[in-house]
């Protein structure tokens, strides 16, 4: 039997005003979790939302990507730091070198090392975009999460017991709740 909400909440913030207790604990906060039909809220400090005991974040297509990018950038380096050890004009290079007639050398030589500072320029910017994307990996806010199952379970109890007090109290305000004194005569 499904329940009354899903487990997806949605992160939302509220003004410094309208801030509550977290549910956790106590500290007012502004970050507010609630669900897709908005039967159910809550107010949690945004430092426990990165707490996997307590919720995990919904990854998006965007994030996912930016992780695909990070490591094809990473490998990518790996190849052009590879690469680049190959053409570095090591002193041994000229040593064994030197069987090769001279101008071929000197023609070898000039190929190498500018082979060696272009990928050296290469590496510079692929190393930049890489720190670059790490940032945007780093500073990503997300903003669906779906609480941990001892969690969500805590919710549910929470959400049942409310509804409940709130038919008990319903049925208190009803007329004939309470026993009443009889009003006939007894005569």
């Amino acid at each position: 039997m499904a329940g009354p909400f899903n487990n997806h909440y949605t992160c939302r913030q509220v003004a410094a005003k309208d801030s509550k207790a977290c549910a956790i604990c106590y500290k007012p906060t502004t970050t507010v979790l609630i669900t897709d039909n908005q039967v159910d809220f809550f107010y949690v400090c945004s430092g426990h939302l990165s707490d996997a005991q307590f919720a995990t974040a919904i990854k998006p297509t965007e994030y996912q990507d930016l992780v695909k990018k990070r490591i094809e950038l990473e490998s990518q380096i790996d190849k052009t730091t590879q690469e680049r050890y190959k053409h570095k004009p090591f002193l041994w290079n000229k040593v064994w070198g030197s069987k090769k007639p001279k101008e071929d050398a000197k023609e070898g030589d000039a190929d190498s090392s500018d082979k060696y500072a272009k990928l050296t320029k290469e590496l510079e910017a692929q190393q930049k975009e890489l720190e670059a994307t790490k940032s945007s990996i780093a500073s990503y806010s997300f903003k669906n999460y779906q609480l941990d199952d001892s969690m969500f379970k805590v919710r549910l109890n929470h959400h049942t017991q409310s509804q409940a007090a709130r038919l008990r109290q319903q049925k208190i305000e009803q007329g004939g709740f309470f026993p009443e004194v009889p009003r006939h005569d007894v005569t």
